[in-house]
């Protein structure tokens, strides 16, 4: 506690001594009120580099609406709370806070609207906000979902087309909170989607923190690297893919949400009977209603769609139906695969103990997800994926099945038993893991190590490890590493220097 309240004094301190100058009052730069402060130093650098760029002042905004109850205890927090969020905003010298107000109604209700594409986000919003997992057109709550989306849409688009804003940095490019983002490119206002892990520029082509556009060129990207970068960066996938399969957790899972259950920890007592002489066919099951949309259109509409249409197919294949819910927020969504069950009876629904090792022992002839992480791991044993989305991470390489229609899908699951995986793609699966987790910007140096070494205490230690680090010239060379990169208009800042 007392090391916390130490932190945050220096946090403010910093921040006091590195914006006393003043700037141009017309210019704006609109940065988002995301109370997490390892995102909130990642803010702060990208500002003090845009506010050279442009002279240009502070401008904090809430991506929502709040409701009247909310909005009063929002400022009541931050007024009276002790280093609540706005003191550290008001030390950069913001004096401006806004928050949309529900004045401009529409009834428009396209999906595409202004030419802008907002229906993913709207969709997405609904399903997390209201804890469903499928749209009902004829609910009530829906209708209201659509027309106040609207009208977040329409402040949005008039304050923005109203103000000299230079700049936007937002904590997230999805649900409803990503509506801002979008209506911004589209009038060509740079857009910044810096976090902890990683800095992106988003653009028309690539509108979104996760881009399939990107992930289509990871070979591209990784052939750029010096010959010693690629050789340090294969090494370090290696390693940390075998510590997950060990049962460890390797740097992409110790910065994941944590979860209640180990995904990968072997336990040689977990017994598994599964007919040997039956097809066996793993589903790798995602969060139910968390940012269905993330990297765009899928083959199916939403998650429960996609069960719909496995379900239907499972009543026709005499297969072994092997559904393995994601862990996070598992006994929250239970209910649902509960009643799969019933109406599916040749789903295998598996308990939060199983794991993805244990699941390979039991040689499995292929896995389906629709983006799951589970595309880089199951093919390094020769188990084929098949994704039921053309947009997924993995689209730059072969080691999964990429089908580009439901039919394709459907042919691809019927076929399974004879769909394989070259030995080959495994120096490709090495390379992925490489670009997709390890080369993320980061202010913190070495931060793998101090990573592996405080677990999930990594991130509330995060304030108090980068303060330490500290000086001068690492305050510069991280300002000038942003700078280069706000000039080159790349998506993506790829950050080689933590690489050991």
């Amino acid at each position: 506690m007392l090391n916390n309240i130490l932190d945050n004094f220096r946090l403010l301190k910093y921040f006091n001594h590195k914006f006393k100058s003043s700037s141009e009052k017309n210019n704006i730069i609109l940065m988002e009120y995301f109370d997490y402060k390892p995102s909130l130093i990642v803010f702060v650098i990208m500002y003090a580099c845009l506010k050279k760029q442009h002279n240009a002042k502070i401008i904090l905004y809430l991506p929502n609406f709040l409701g009247t109850f909310k909005k009063f205890y929002f400022r009541l927090i931050n007024i009276f709370k002790p280093f609540s969020l706005l003191w550290f905003y008001w030390a950069l010298g913001c004096s401006e806070l806004i928050i949309p107000s529900k004045k401009n109604y529409s009834k428009n209700k396209s999906i595409k609207y202004k030419n802008i594409l907002i229906g993913d986000l709207m969709y997405d919003q609904y399903l997390r906000y209201y804890n469903k997992i499928t749209i009902d057109v004829y609910d009530l709550n829906f209708k209201n979902h659509v027309n106040e989306t609207l009208e977040l849409f329409n402040f949005w688009y008039t304050y923005l087309k109203s103000n000299n804003v230079k700049s936007l940095i937002i904590s997230h490019s999805v649900y409803n909170m990503g509506i801002i983002a979008r209506i911004a490119i589209y009038l060509k206002i740079p857009v910044y989607n810096p976090g902890p892990n990683g800095i992106f520029y988003l653009s028309k082509k690539y509108s979104r923190k996760h881009s399939p556009e990107e992930y289509k060129k990871y070979p591209q990207i990784f052939r750029k690297f010096s010959s010693s970068i690629k050789k340090k960066l294969i090494l370090n996938s290696k390693r940390n893919l075998k510590e997950r399969f060990k049962g460890k957790r390797d740097i992409k899972i110790l910065l994941d949400r944590p979860t209640k259950s180990d995904f990968y920890k072997k336990n040689s007592l977990r017994k598994l009977t599964f007919n040997k002489n039956k097809v066996k066919i793993l589903v790798q099951a995602h969060q139910l209603n968390d940012a269905v949309h993330v990297y765009g259109k899928n083959l199916f509409v939403d998650f429960f769609e996609w069960f719909e249409y496995l379900g239907k197919l499972s009543k026709n294949k005499d297969f072994t139906w092997i559904i393995k819910p994601h862990p996070a927020e598992f006994k929250h969504n239970m209910g649902y695969y509960d009643e799969l069950k019933i109406k599916y009876p040749q789903f295998n629904i598996l308990n939060s103990n199983i794991t993805n090792s244990d699941l390979i022992k039991e040689n499995i002839n292929g896995v389906t997800t629709v983006y799951g992480s589970g595309g880089s791991e199951f093919p390094l044993f020769g188990i084929p994926v098949i994704n039921a989305s053309y947009n997924n991470p993995h689209i730059g390489y072969n080691f999964n099945y990429h089908p580009k229609s439901i039919k394709a899908y459907g042919n691809l699951l019927n076929n399974i038993k004879n769909l394989k995986v070259s030995k080959k793609q495994a120096s490709k699966i090495y390379e992925f893991y490489a670009l997709r987790y390890t080369l993320d910007f980061t202010p913190i140096k070495n931060q793998e190590l101090y990573v592996k070494k405080l677990e999930q205490n990594f991130k509330e230690n995060y304030v108090n490890i980068f303060l330490n680090q500290l000086n001068h010239d690492r305050e510069n060379e991280i300002e000038n590493d942003i700078e280069n990169f706000i000039k080159s208009k790349n998506y993506k800042l790829y950050y080689s220097k933590n690489i050991n």
